[in-house]
């Protein structure tokens, strides 16, 4: 399991993001990924996206079921992994998704470009 950058907010709140990568025979990995993502963990989600992809060539299976926060910079690092698989012939997909995931994904349009089968207006894996 990799633990990212945890870092405080105001009032003493602490941002922090969890990220375990667990390959899948025959099939790629499973990267499960909890907490919130945003600008400042999202270099440390990045880079352990790009490491999961490089190390698994059969691609890798996103869970972003406990994620509870995810701003721009978490949506932007989504889609540069994405590119990033794409152009190294490889796949990177969400297979579930928070209620906050969904909503940016939906509200952004990007849905159809993360989610398994491409679907624009159907999130597979959805958790309420």
């Amino acid at each position: 399991m990799t633990r990212l950058a945890e870092s405080p907010l105001a009032g003493g709140n602490e941002v922090w993001l969890c990220v375990c990568v667990t390959a899948c025979p025959d099939s790629g990995a499973r990267c499960k990924v909890v907490g919130e993502i945003d600008f400042d963990n999202a270099a440390q989600l990045r880079q352990t996206l790009l490491t999961a992809l490089a190390a698994h060539r059969g691609g890798v299976s996103l869970d972003l079921s406990a994620v509870m926060f995810c701003d721009c910079s978490g949506l932007s690092v989504l889609l540069r992994a994405r590119r990033y698989a794409s152009d190294q012939h490889l796949s990177l997909r969400i297979s579930a998704v928070s209620r906050p995931v969904r909503r940016l994904l939906e509200l952004t349009g990007t849905a159809s470009l993360l989610t398994e089968h491409a679907q624009p207006d159907s999130l597979r894996g959805y958790v309420e």
